[in-house]
């Protein structure tokens, strides 16, 4: 499956981000500190495990928030992924697949990433 777009919400620096995926190639380009490598985390997400850093639940939500975040991603062929952590349960992580609470292990049936990363 492809993604067609992914939407952050209090996502480390970015407080509310659409962007279009439908090409079919995508380049991240920006200042140091703009937040590509940002973006890369928040799709990291969406396969199964904690990320392309690895990073605590707690450190993720941008500094102005309630500590909760979201991140959603339409797929083509009209699938909705969605994560992040509600204010209410700031240590504990919410998958959704079209809409519905899942284990985490679904997004593994819908999407693949494989990360290189520097020692």
């Amino acid at each position: 499956m492809a993604l067609d777009r992914i939407s952050l919400s209090r996502f480390r620096n970015h407080r509310d981000t659409r962007l279009d995926g439908s090409a079919r190639f995508n380049l991240l380009v920006g200042e140091n500190g703009a937040g590509k490598t940002n973006v890369l985390e928040a799709l990291s997400l969406f396969a199964p495990g904690r990320g392309l850093r690895r990073a605590a639940l707690a450190d993720i939500p941008g500094q102005d928030g309630d500590g909760s975040f979201a991140i959603s991603a339409e797929l083509d062929g009209g699938v909705r992924l969605g994560t992040g952590v509600r204010p209410e349960r700031p240590g504990r992580r919410i998958v959704q697949v079209n809409g519905a609470e899942a284990p985490a292990v679904r997004l593994g049936e819908w999407l693949s990433a494989g990360w290189l990363t520097p020692a």
